[in-house]
C-alpha cells in the first residue's frame, strides 16, 4: 500500500518518509504514516486517498493529531 505513496509516484507531493506498523509477530497491522514535505501536500492526499479503494480494502486516511 505504501508504493501509492512513494516519494516517485505521489501526485499530491514530495513525500518525506513512510512507516508501516508491525505487530509482535512481525506482520503489518494494516496501517502506517506518511510524512510530506508540506501541510498542503497532505491535506491533499487526504482528500485524494480517503475512502480510496486498494486491493479490495478501503483506505482510511486521516491527519496524524500526534505527530511532531
Amino acid at each position: 500500500m505504501f508504493s501509492l505513496f512513494s516519494p516517485s509516484s505521489s501526485s499530491s507531493g514530495p513525500v518525506l518518509r513512510t512507516d508501516v506498523l508491525y505487530g509482535m509477530d512481525g506482520r503489518p497491522k494494516g496501517m502506517g504514516t506518511v510524512c510530506f514535505e508540506t501541510a498542503e501536500s497532505a491535506q491533499k492526499a487526504i482528500e485524494k486517498m480517503s475512502e480510496y479503494e486498494y486491493e479490495g480494502r478501503t483506505i482510511h486516511v486521516s491527519e496524524d493529531k500526534y505527530a511532531v
